[in-house]
């Protein structure tokens, strides 16, 4: 079980860490998201325990670099689907006009993070990862329209989260996904696919299905197993606020000196949290928007290391957290242009 969190945790920091958007990892543009969480936060939601917080950010830069767009239409299927207009469906579209369409995106995500870890007992101090870590991640995404308005995208990416005493001892992380999009009727669309990953020695694999839908006019659901639950209301034209809880994590390298030794050597620590919160998003441009985050996280584990290093497993009690990110979209992506006008993100 704590393996296929692990690979959640993983997977959603592949997608930003912060509350995850299906379109947004297909869309030309570039992220900056900043995030806090106080190691003192516990002392106040749940008394006495060891203490970790952290600070992290990253800027995400995603850039088109090959695509195609095509349309044959069958007029004489058209003309028999018109007939019965008023059950038509978008599928039905997609049988009378055949459209190629494709496009590939490369992504690079350098990024920060720094711990702050305090035990409770000081003969657990070490190893202790406290130097702050960076890092970079980047890759291919790619997008083609299938047939009855089905998607089918992917992405493969390969990353590095190290700190200064263990950066000459880099151990290169990697992830590939792919999966199928169903845009099957006006209010709604649905996908699913699988994710394999390589962190740290280990390999997790697991698959993952989601939905969007327009519940009512300003009501909108995103649930994406098992990441996160979104619900979002729209509460202007320049305002939106989303309740989400869902997954989120960390993997880092560090290095520490073991007793007598002069060189370091390189261990890792990795955690999951639960996180329940509250997003705004405000407009502020025609292709710039503001997202403002804040909750609690009720449950949260850290590791450091592999179980065969016996090192010594914290208890965290669970604490709140805060972020701020400013996106900036390029143009719209294919998958954007499909589903425009269907779906608010």
């Amino acid at each position: 079980m704590y393996k296929i969190l692990c690979f959640c945790l993983l997977l959603a920091n592949q997608m930003n860490g912060q509350a995850f958007i299906f379109n947004q990892i297909f869309q030309p543009s570039v992220r900056l998201n900043m995030e806090y969480a106080p190691a003192s936060g516990g002392d106040f939601l749940g008394g006495n325990s060891d203490k970790f917080g952290y600070t992290r950010a990253n800027f995400n830069l995603i850039v088109p670099i090959k695509s195609k767009l095509g349309v044959k239409v069958d007029w004489l299927n058209a003309i028999d689907k018109l007939k019965n207009w008023r059950q038509l469906r978008l599928k039905d579209i997609g049988d009378v006009a055949r459209v190629k369409m494709y496009q590939i995106f490369w992504n690079v995500r350098p990024q920060v993070f720094q711990a702050d870890y305090m035990p409770k007992d000081s003969l657990n101090f070490n190893p202790r990862p406290n130097e702050t870590t960076f890092g970079l991640s980047t890759g291919i995404t790619g997008l083609h329209l299938l047939r009855k308005f089905r998607i089918l995208f992917y992405s493969a990416n390969v990353s590095f989260m190290e700190d200064r005493n263990s950066i000459r001892q880099i151990s290169p992380n990697f992830t590939a996904a792919i999966g199928v999009a169903h845009i099957n009727r006006v209010i709604y669309y649905w996908y699913y696919g699988a994710v394999l990953s390589y962190n740290n020695g280990r390999v997790l694999p697991a698959p993952f299905f989601g939905i969007e839908a327009n519940l009512m006019k300003k009501l909108w659901l995103n649930i994406t197993l098992p990441l996160q639950m979104r619900l979002g209301w729209q509460m202007s034209k320049k305002t939106k606020f989303d309740f989400v809880t869902g997954l989120a994590g960390f993997s880092n390298g560090f290095g520490y000196q073991q007793a007598n030794a002069t060189d370091y050597t390189r261990s890792f620590y990795s955690g999951f949290q639960l996180r329940v919160s509250g997003v705004f998003n405000f407009k502020i441009g025609k292709q710039t928007k503001l997202y403002l985050e804040g909750g609690v996280l009720p449950y949260r584990r850290l590791q450091l290391g592999r179980n065969s290093d016996n090192f010594y497993k914290p208890t965290l009690n669970p604490t709140f957290y805060g972020g701020i990110s400013l996106f900036y979209s390029f143009k719209k992506s294919l998958l954007g242009s499909v589903i425009d006008g269907l779906i608010s993100f």
